[in-house]
């Protein structure tokens, strides 16, 4: 795919961590069959899409030349995820989130909480009266929905394999994302909604890396997800 071929030099904003792990994730890939004579001058953007599609905010497949779109779709996951842009609004590239999930606040583990006076002021439309513009993954999560975002109203956090499955096994100097599709990846650390046997929410940097010692109250981007699995 032509975005591996792309140097770019990303910041890459590291923690002093106490512990770092490292998936070995395969690409997930199609295996093609050699086109009929008709075809052979398909054109290679075209089937670079073969995985990727570029959708739009009608949930529609655009061109793969389409300069503008809303989300992509992963034809080999079945999955839709969110793209991100260097925009002020809801799906703000530079929009970090504290991890809060009602569903795992339980007795014994770690809680976190829906607001945190004087720090929920960095994310979208954020008001301390209203709770539905708090900046942690719940409130995020709802307000995506509620925009009916590319269409859908089911998006989620992805769990630790999902978020993995878009790394391109690149070099960790190289892009682990596909750049013509996901063109404004970051690759600081992202939530997941797995959570290991300790309650620690696990985390994903860089593309391939997996952190298990992020902190619910750190704010962390999100990519989110639709699609396949939607159980908790």
């Amino acid at each position: 795919m032509s975005a591996t071929r792309h140097r770019q030099s990303l910041k890459v904003i590291l923690f002093n961590l106490l512990a770092v792990g490292c998936f070995a994730t395969d690409v997930l890939a199609t295996t093609s069959v050699p086109p009929p004579p008709q075809q052979a001058q398909t054109d290679k953007v075209e089937q670079a899409a073969q995985r990727f599609y570029k959708i739009g905010s009608n949930s529609e497949r655009l061109a793969d030349d389409s300069k503008e779109w809303a989300c992509v779709e992963d034809t080999t996951t079945q999955l839709f995820w969110q793209k991100r842009d260097p925009a002020s609004d809801l799906h703000d590239v530079n929009e970090a989130y504290r991890w809060y999930q009602p569903e795992h606040n339980n007795p014994g583990q770690p809680r976190s909480n829906p607001e945190l006076p004087g720090i929920d002021i960095s994310c979208y439309g954020y008001r301390s009266d209203d709770p539905a513009t708090y900046c942690n993954t719940h409130a995020f999560i709802q307000r995506v929905n509620q925009s009916n975002y590319c269409g859908f109203d089911d998006w989620r956090l992805p769990t630790i394999e999902e978020l993995l499955s878009l790394s391109t096994g690149a070099a960790d100097n190289q892009p682990a994302l596909d750049l013509a599709y996901f063109p404004f990846y970051d690759p600081f650390a992202y939530w997941t909604r797995s959570v290991n046997q300790d309650g620690v929410v696990l985390t994903v940097i860089q593309g391939n890396k997996v952190l298990s010692n992020s902190e619910r109250s750190d704010h962390i981007l999100v990519r989110l997800v639709r699609g396949a699995s939607n159980a908790e």
